[in-house]
């Protein structure tokens, strides 16, 4: 019993020794891992704006002139454009 005790804080010592003396190595693997993510994150939000931009441009060249929700043709919207300029 004191012999697997005894030996449970010897692995413990070790541990605690081995965690101290790589602490560096590890808060800089972790603050690249941290740094990869941010700039993944931000990657991801890149492509998000540029697919929302092309998306707009295609849906504004698809649209139809409409007037008050109601599509019209081509002479409609000339009519109203002579209209406007008088």
């Amino acid at each position: 019993m004191r012999l697997g005790s005894l030996a449970l804080v010897l692995v413990s010592i070790i541990v605690i020794a081995l965690t101290i003396s790589f602490l560096p190595l590890i808060i800089a693997l972790l603050g690249i891992i941290a740094a990869v993510l941010l700039v993944g994150l931000l990657l991801l939000g890149a492509v998000i704006v540029l697919l929302k931009v092309i998306t707009g441009i295609f849906y504004a060249l698809k649209a139809e002139p409409t007037v008050e929700g109601r599509p019209i043709t081509i002479d409609e919207a000339r009519e109203i454009d002579k209209e406007e300029d008088r």
